[in-house]
C-alpha cells in the first residue's frame, strides 16, 4: 500500500476512538482527501431497501436515490464497485458492507483512478462501514437517516430484536426481509452460525401490534436459550411452546419453521410448525416445496409430528416464508399464490442475484401485487448452501453456479 494510501486510513483509524457520530461523514471526507478524493457522500438504505439515503447531520445536500435504475443502486444491488466518467472527474461508487449485510453506498469523485486506488477505496469503504456500525449503537443518527415514514412502537421492538438481514461464509449465505417495514408485528426471525451448523427460524405471532410482538419476543429469546444450550431441534420446538403457552395461559400460538443446516455434510433438518412448505432451488428449478407433517403452533401444546429432513447439494437454495406472502390479500386482488412466488424466485436465481437481492425482489413483488396495502405481515429467509468441502466451494463452476453466485 502507497504511503498515501497508509495515511488515509491511519487518519480514519486515529480519529475514530473518540470520533462524534454526527462528525463521521466529515472525518471520512477529510481522510479521503489525502489521494484527493471530494464530494463524498454516504447513502444508507432505507429500511423498506427502496432507497439510498444521504447521512446528511446538517439536514443539507444530495436528495435520495432510489435503488432501481440509478448507478448507486447498482453498486448496491452488485455489492461491486460501479465507476463513472464525468466532467468533474471519476466518480466511484462503493458498497458499504457489515459483512455481507448491506449497510449502503459511498460516492467519491478522483482526478484518476487506477487499480490500486480502486482497492484503496473498497478497503476504505469498509473501514468506514465499520466504524459506522460500531457508532450507531450510541446514536440514533443512522436509524433516523434510513426511515421514510413513521415507525410503529412494534416495528421498532421487532427491528431491535433480529440480526443483520445477511450473514454469509464461505458455506453457507443466509438472508430475510420484514415487510411492512415501518409497520410490523408478529412476524420474525432469527439465524445463528457455530461451528459447521446453521439454524435458523422464522416466526408468525397470531395478532397485530404489540399484542403479537410480545409472545414473538418471547419465543426468539427462548429458541436463542434453547440454541445456546445446545439442544434439539425437537427440544427446542417443546421448550418454546411451553414457555409460549405458560407465559399467555395458552391464550397465544405462534406458528413457526425451525431448521439446522449441517454445513459439511448439506443435511438439512426441519420442523413446521403450522407454516407454509419451503421452497427449494437446485440446479436451475424449483424443485418444489419440502414437506414436513405439520406439528401444532407454538403455544399449543402436542409434540414433534416429524422431524424432517433432506441431503442439500451444493448452491442449493431454500426459502422459508410466512404465509403473508402467499395468502395475504386486498379487496378484488387475488393472493400471491405459492406457483407466482416460485416463478419470481426462479427468475431473480437465474438472473444472478445472490440471496440478499432475491429476497428483497421477491418481498418488491408482493407489495406491488398488492398495491403496498397488505392484510397481513410476511416474512422471508433464504439459505444457499453452498456446499462442505474446499473443493465444492472452490471448484470449477458450473453452469448454475455461474449463474447464482452474484454478490450478496
Amino acid at each position: 500500500m502507497s504511503s498515501k494510501g497508509e495515511e488515509m486510513l491511519g487518519r480514519l483509524i486515529d480519529r475514530s476512538h473518540l470520533m462524534d457520530p454526527y462528525d463521521i461523514v466529515a472525518e471520512a471526507a477529510d481522510a479521503a482527501s489525502v489521494i484527493g478524493g471530494r464530494d463524498l457522500v454516504v447513502y444508507l438504505v432505507d429500511y423498506g431497501q427502496l432507497l439510498l439515503i444521504p447521512v446528511l447531520p446538517d439536514g443539507s445536500g444530495s436528495e435520495p436515490l432510489d435503488i432501481e435504475g440509478t448507478i448507486a443502486g447498482k453498486a448496491f444491488v452488485s455489492s461491486g464497485l460501479i465507476e463513472t466518467e464525468t466532467d468533474e472527474g471519476h466518480q466511484l461508487w462503493l458498497p458499504l458492507l457489515d459483512g455481507a449485510d448491506r449497510v449502503g453506498v459511498l460516492a467519491l469523485t478522483l482526478d484518476r483512478v487506477d487499480d490500486d486506488l480502486r482497492e484503496l477505496c473498497l478497503r476504505f469503504a469498509s473501514l468506514l462501514t465499520q466504524f459506522m456500525i460500531t457508532k450507531a449503537a450510541y446514536t440514533d443518527l443512522y436509524q433516523r437517516t434510513a426511515r421514510r415514514q413513521e415507525m410503529s412502537v412494534a416495528a421498532e421492538l421487532q427491528w431491535a430484536l433480529i440480526p443483520p438481514l445477511t450473514f454469509t461464509t464461505r458455506r453457507v449465505a443466509v438472508a430475510g426481509i420484514l415487510e411492512p417495514a415501518y409497520g410490523i408485528g408478529g412476524d420474525a426471525f432469527d439465524y445463528s452460525h457455530n461451528e459447521d451448523v446453521t439454524d435458523v427460524v422464522i416466526l408468525d405471532s397470531m395478532g397485530h401490534g404489540m399484542t403479537a410482538v410480545w409472545p414473538a419476543a418471547l419465543a426468539l429469546a427462548t429458541s436463542r436459550n434453547c440454541r445456546r444450550r445446545a439442544l434439539t431441534l425437537a427440544d427446542t420446538y417443546r421448550e418454546v411452546g411451553e414457555m409460549v403457552r405458560d407465559t399467555f395461559d395458552g391464550e397465544h400460538f405462534i406458528t413457526a419453521q425451525l431448521a439446522r443446516l449441517h454445513c459439511l455434510t448439506g443435511e438439512l433438518e426441519w420442523i413446521n410448525a403450522g407454516h407454509p412448505a419451503p421452497l427449494l432451488v437446485r440446479q436451475g428449478s424449483v424443485i418444489g416445496q419440502l414437506a414436513c407433517a405439520p406439528s401444532l403452533p407454538l403455544g399449543l401444546g402436542g409434540d414433534v409430528r416429524e422431524l424432517a429432513s433432506t441431503r442439500l447439494e451444493p448452491w442449493d437454495r431454500v426459502l422459508f416464508f410466512t404465509d403473508g406472502v402467499i395468502e395475504g390479500h386486498v379487496r378484488g386482488n387475488e393472493p400471491f399464490g405459492v406457483e407466482r412466488l416460485a416463478d419470481l424466485l426462479l427468475s431473480a436465481t437465474l438472473d444472478g442475484n445472490g440471496v440478499a437481492e432475491t429476497v428483497r425482489r421477491l418481498a418488491r413483488a408482493v407489495l406491488a401485487h398488492h398495491d403496498h396495502h397488505l392484510s397481513d405481515d410476511f416474512t422471508m429467509l433464504s439459505v444457499e448452501y453452498r456446499g462442505g468441502s474446499d473443493e465444492q466451494v472452490e471448484g470449477t463452476p458450473n453452469s448454475f453456479r455461474l449463474r447464482s453466485q452474484g454478490s450478496i
